[in-house]
């Protein structure tokens, strides 16, 4: 409400108004009740209604102030007051988030999920810890999940690993005595040889010979092993690597 009381003469009739506006916008927007005291001692006295402003003197035009564009300055005030705490709510936010050691990204959910004209630093708090709980558990679920396909790698590697030795000594107990290591062979062998593919042939017993790489390839004729060498007709050999009992 506006009153202009007067000490001694009638109402002052020669205030400027956008002498005052600004004074009037900050009373308005703080909501506060203030005395201002003009050179002629003439006290303003403002209040804020939440609902509506009403204005008390009659003769706001002979001052030279409507009531609309006092209702207007109220409107620009309030707003710009708006802002002000609207900034304000965000680096309070950023400060409370900053403890929680939150990122700067969670400030807009928090600030969604808790308006600072409605609730409390408290409750702020516990939804920052509610949203920083939740990503430690999502980080302890990856985590978790990278460990488990980590560990069914490495059982699949061994599996593996197991089953390579497996077939390794199967193909070792097909061998026949000591053709483990050629190198122990000190005997000549006659044999008949058939090619198989590039480095294996086939002897007329069942064993296969695998030697090394060949520049002559025998398709079917006798030829003789000799310790670790396989010798053709022609005079040309190769080494043997492996002889295996089919």
């Amino acid at each position: 409400m506006l009153y202009f009381p007067h000490y001694g003469g009638g109402f002052m009739k020669n205030i400027s108004a956008k002498k005052y506006q600004f004074l009037l916008i900050l009373l308005l927007c703080g909501g506060a009740h203030a005395n201002i005291y003009t050179p002629h001692q003439t006290s303003v006295y403002i209040v804020e209604n939440p609902n509506k402003l009403v204005y008390t003197s009659p003769d706001l035009d002979k001052i030279g102030v409507s009531q609309q564009d006092l209702a207007k300055s109220f409107q620009e005030g309030q707003e710009l007051s708006n802002t002000i705490n609207a900034q304000r709510q965000r680096k309070s936010l950023e400060k409370i988030l900053a403890k929680n050691t939150l990122s700067n990204g969670d400030v807009d959910l928090v600030a969604a999920l808790a308006d600072a004209r409605k609730s409390s630093n408290e409750n702020v708090n516990i939804i920052a810890r509610m949203i920083r709980e939740d990503t430690y558990s999502k980080q302890q679920s990856k985590m978790q999940s990278e460990k488990i396909e980590a560990e069914s790698r490495l059982n699949e590697a061994k599996i593996n690993l197991q089953n390579a030795k497996n077939e390794e000594v199967l193909i070792t107990a097909h061998l026949p005595p000591k053709m483990n290591s050629i190198a122990e062979r000190k005997k000549e062998e006659k044999v008949y040889i058939e090619h198989i593919s590039d480095n294996l042939y086939k002897i007329d017993d069942g064993r296969i010979i695998k030697t090394q790489y060949c520049h002559e390839y025998v398709y079917s004729e006798k030829a003789l092993i000799i310790n670790t060498k396989l010798i053709f007709k022609n005079g040309k050999s190769c080494d043997i690597e492996k002889i295996v009992d089919m």
